[in-house]
């Protein structure tokens, strides 16, 4: 069971370094005198694993200053929230503003801070913020209320709320069919059986472009029918359908650039992907030219660049039968890369680099480093608790030391991986439960009766690119 301790350390832990600094400055701000709460934060800090016993002699009062502790961290970052410079963050600080000077009776002042700030919302198609703004201006103008004021409010505020809600609405009935989405894909990657839940997904009202009142509904009902068509298996359909994702926010990347950049770059890697999956490979190389050329946004924008360039040319070089070129390309980038001490910062399309890296060593026949790189993305995986990640690098590094004849190796990695994963939940990856049973079985003597078990409905394909029953099938004609 949580305890209320728990929330505190829990808090201190998550703060990221700006945080801490501010929470430092904020208390020694706020007091002249030695600061009990700095001196319990810090220890705190400082401890690798809770100890209350130890708390209790260096503080009196320990429970209270705990609870004091947790309010002023949380007012430190109300505090540091107010100098971020994000949209989200000064709409909330102008709100604040505008009710503070409302209820001085600086109406005229509070009213500009209103009206400036609709500007940016409505730039930013932040309906909800907007639709709170227009309630607020309502309220500032009836602190002095006259006929003209009034006739205003009920001709002109009242129809731009109501429209913000509706638009507010709308594109909560698209989230809502997207979440659906979400949950089977979750369910998918985690190998149980979910597919036949996409009958819950309104289909048509994703297909009618009139169900999207603004240009975010309509860029998240394009992507929503993208991924129906994947999860159903229709890759013409779901290309189709990223194609004419991709030319929609096209236009709008010129028009907005760079506030749409980030969803503009996504457009073009669900097309490639696509692209790449009914071996459009002109089309997808096209658009990965287009990828890496984007201009400069943030470390977060330009990682997300360079890691599906090197993704997609993997698949490219492999769909092309080059996998020499592909093997040296990705073992190009991974020795470059800047590996960082906190894995569960590596952006995920790093594990996947890593994966097709070590398909690709194994098909060039360099089965050590195949192995090492698995054995690797499976310790990282096991770090930082990815789990369809875990089981994919789990089966590689069976398959690679079944391949070097490893069979000791090979029955304790079947025994570790069946215990980790396969009692958690009947439906977990049951293609894998049947493939660790017949390795057990036969450790390495024969693989035949392999491909009757693994069944078409049960097929585990890594990464969209490396069929298990191919190779095993492979393995049986051999």
């Amino acid at each position: 069971m949580k305890k209320p301790t728990d929330d505190l350390i829990i808090l201190i832990k998550s703060l990221t370094a700006n945080e801490q600094g501010n929470f430092k400055k904020f208390v020694k701000r706020h007091s002249e005198t030695d600061n009990i709460y700095l001196r319990l934060f810090e220890t705190i800090q400082a401890q690798e694993a809770y100890n209350e016993a130890e708390l209790k002699k260096m503080f009196k009062d320990l429970a209270v200053h705990k609870q004091h502790l947790y309010e002023v961290i949380l007012q430190s970052m109300m505090s540091f929230s107010m100098t971020l410079t994000s949209v989200n963050s000064i709409l909330d600080r102008n709100m604040f503003y505008a009710k503070l000077l409302g209820r001085k009776g600086l109406i005229t002042q509070a009213l500009k801070v209103i009206r400036k700030s609709l500007k940016i919302a409505e730039s930013n198609e932040s309906h909800d913020t907007i639709g709170l703004l227009l309630g607020l201006e309502i309220d500032t103008l009836m602190h002095q209320a006259t006929p003209e004021k009034i006739w205003y409010i009920a001709t002109t505020l009242h129809p731009k709320m109501e429209l913000a809600y509706q638009r507010i609405m709308n594109i909560d009935a698209v989230l809502a069919e997207q979440k659906k989405l979400g949950y089977i894909l979750e369910c998918k990657a985690q190998g149980k059986p979910c597919v036949e839940f996409i009958k819950y997904v309104n289909l048509a009202f994703l297909e009618d472009p009139a169900n999207a009142l603004t240009e975010r509904a309509e860029h998240f009902r394009q992507m929503n029918l993208c991924w129906y068509y994947e999860i159903s298996e229709n890759y013409e359909r779901s290309f189709e359908a990223a194609k004419l994702n991709l030319r929609f926010n096209e236009k709008l990347h010129k028009k907005h650039f760079p506030k749409r950049g980030h969803i503009y770059l996504q457009s073009l890697v669900d097309f490639i992907r696509n692209a790449l999956r009914i071996n459009r490979l002109k089309e997808a190389q096209k658009a990965l030219d287009i990828l890496i050329s984007l201009p400069h946004i943030s470390h977060v924008y330009d990682l997300m660049k360079e890691t599906n360039h090197v993704i997609f040319n993997q698949q490219i070089y492999w769909k092309q039968g080059k996998i020499k070129d592909g093997y040296v390309f990705s073992k190009d980038f991974l020795e470059k890369f800047q590996w960082v001490d906190n894995v569960a910062s590596l952006p995920l399309e790093l594990f996947t680099i890593q994966a097709q890296h070590a398909v690709l060593a194994f098909l060039h026949g360099e089965l050590k480093e195949a192995y090492l790189t698995a054995q690797k993305l499976y310790e990282l995986n096991k770090e930082i608790k990815k789990v369809d990640g875990d089981l994919h690098a789990a089966l590689l590094t069976i398959l690679i030391q079944a391949e070097l004849k490893n069979f000791g190796v090979l029955k304790s990695i079947t025994r570790s991986v069946r215990r980790k994963h396969l009692l958690r939940a009947k439906n977990n990856m049951p293609a894998l439960g049947k493939f660790l049973n017949v390795m057990d079985k036969y450790s390495g003597v024969s693989f035949a009766g392999m491909n009757e078990l693994l069944k078409p409905q049960n097929d585990i394909v890594l990464f969209n690119i490396f069929s298990l029953s191919d190779w095993i099938r492979s393995k049986v004609n051999e």
